[in-house]
């Protein structure tokens, strides 16, 4: 593993140390299994986090949205991934108006007990007696 590697992966676990999305996992993920030292020497690089990453991937696909949805593929977005950390940006601000919120505490799912409803059978009797295996 190259020194440069090293760095890059150091400054990406001190940004994982804190509390992240589920988003930011998967850029890291991605990240760590490249062996790409040019884009490494630009994850090296101040002001370059993979929160901003995350953040320049929701305004791309923003722009991409067709009647309220985006869906793009995972080598789409960290093709944008590359493409932020090998622009000039320092701070991605967020084109979008919404937060999203992910978590791994997972809250317990309380269900709701319907109440019992008594049905009972009306059984006319016949003119004759029905037999019931079960008494026998």
């Amino acid at each position: 593993m190259s020194e440069i590697k090293q760095r890059a992966l150091a400054k990406m676990h001190k940004e994982m140390s804190q509390i992240h999305s589920d988003g930011v996992d998967a850029i890291h993920n991605w990240l760590c299994e490249q062996e790409d030292d040019g884009l490494f020497e630009k994850i090296c690089q101040d002001g370059k986090t993979i929160k901003a990453a995350l953040e320049y991937c929701v305004n791309n696909a923003y722009k991409s949205k067709e009647n309220n949805c985006a869906m793009i593929a995972d080598s789409v977005v960290f093709g944008w991934v590359v493409d932020y950390f090998n622009s000039d940006l320092k701070e991605v601000k967020s084109n979008v108006k919404a937060e999203v919120n992910t978590s791994n505490d997972k809250k317990p799912v309380v269900k709701k007990q319907s109440p019992k409803i008594d049905v009972k059978t009306n059984h006319k009797k016949a003119d004759f007696e029905r037999i019931n295996l079960f008494e026998l």
